[in-house]
């Protein structure tokens, strides 16, 4: 099948810790993440978004030369979803889990996820394509949009670790 519809086929995980490995991180750690993929709203804006450029023009090159320096991520936003409990109709501490991982300015928050092909409740497994990348969370923001949900606002910043386009190993 040449295209598929990405709706409901991304899946984020936080880590509790680092991979062993960036690089080769197994199906079972990626696993041992807490699932918010449904407490997070579309789009996850996250990951690379263009590298710096450096004028490398020798006296040799006609107009303009440039180089790729260094790497940018998105430190853009995460929109999460609110959880209450039924009864008390207070927050739920037990399934507000994107809440919790981000409700403290400077938290690091490890991102893996995966997107397209398998839906989103489907868990990890070797060969899956995924992207690694970690971000510290400001001061949650409230959402502008009072309509839908009880929503909140993280703004992130890149925390220099990222592995991206790997496929996950096999392996505890």
């Amino acid at each position: 099948m040449p295209k598929m519809l990405a709706d409901g086929t991304t899946k984020l995980v936080l880590l509790d810790s680092r991979p062993a490995d960036i690089a080769a991180i197994t199906a079972t750690e990626a696993n041992a993440g807490t699932d918010v993929s449904c407490l997070i709203m579309d789009p996850l804006n996250i990951g690379p978004s263009g590298s710096d450029t450096v004028d490398e023009k020798a006296l040799c090159d006609q107009g303009n030369a440039q180089a790729f320096g260094a790497s940018n991520y998105s430190g853009r936003t995460i929109t999460g979803y609110r959880s209450y409990d039924d009864t008390t109709l207070q927050p739920d501490a037990a399934t507000d889990l994107a809440w919790e991982a981000m409700k403290t300015k400077g938290t690091l928050i490890r991102c893996l996820y995966r997107k397209g092909g398998k839906a989103s409740t489907e868990d990890f497994a070797e060969s899956d394509e995924v992207r690694y990348i970690e971000y510290t969370v400001d001061d949650p923001q409230e959402a502008d949009n009072t309509e839908g949900y009880s929503k909140f606002i993280s703004a992130l910043g890149y925390a220099g670790t990222a592995s991206l386009d790997t496929l996950l190993v096999a392996g505890a």
